[in-house]
């Protein structure tokens, strides 16, 4: 008479267990760089987004029938602005690009050269899937800024942060080049 058993043995189990452990340590690490390279296509799309945005800003501003005058905001008054949709947006003599204000709402003038949709409250909470903070240059013709995932921390903990977009118009401080530039870091991505 045969006797029937149910169930599994030890070395199935501990077969099974040594496969799941082995599938374990090689498909994990790539499901957690997922969420990393998400953040890093998110920044290059946007950044793609940007140098085209600005570099058709740039065209407007030599269009014969743009509205350029001398900037009425009290730091760039040296500067040229092209008025677009009743907003003054200062650009570089160099190159074209735009130079932002912080003074005068610089997301509004970035949201009229392009559609982006990013978390801009200043001073954070940066908690926004992107976020947007000014970057101040110290005096006001030469202000970029910086797009960024979320960050634990504040205003001062952007420029260290090495998972962001940085713009950097000529003459900005970072800026060693003789046109503006778009800069991608994600070290810290």
């Amino acid at each position: 008479m045969t006797k029937k058993t149910f169930g599994f043995s030890l070395i199935e189990l501990v077969v099974v267990l040594v496969i799941l452990g082995v599938l374990s340590v090689i498909v994990i690490p790539r499901f957690i760089n997922l969420h990393r390279d998400a953040k890093i296509a998110t920044l290059k799309a946007t950044k793609g987004s940007i140098e085209s945005a600005f570099d058709m800003f740039s065209v407007k501003v030599d269009l014969p029938r743009s509205n350029l005058t001398r900037c009425s905001a009290n730091l760039q008054n040296t500067l040229n602005c092209i008025v677009i949709n009743g907003i003054e947006i200062a650009y570089t003599k160099s190159d074209k690009y735009p130079v932002f204000n912080p003074y005068r709402d610089s997301i509004n003038q970035l949201w009229t050269i392009m559609n982006i949709d990013v978390n801009n409250d200043v001073g954070g909470p940066y908690n926004g899937k992107l976020n947007y903070e000014d970057d101040y240059d110290g005096v006001a013709t030469t202000n970029g800024f910086w797009i960024f995932p979320s960050i634990d921390g504040g205003y001062t903990d952007i420029d260290g942060y090495k998972c962001k977009i940085h713009y950097r118009p000529y003459g900005h401080t970072h800026n060693s080049t003789n046109r503006s530039e778009v800069v991608l870091e994600i070290e810290d991505c």
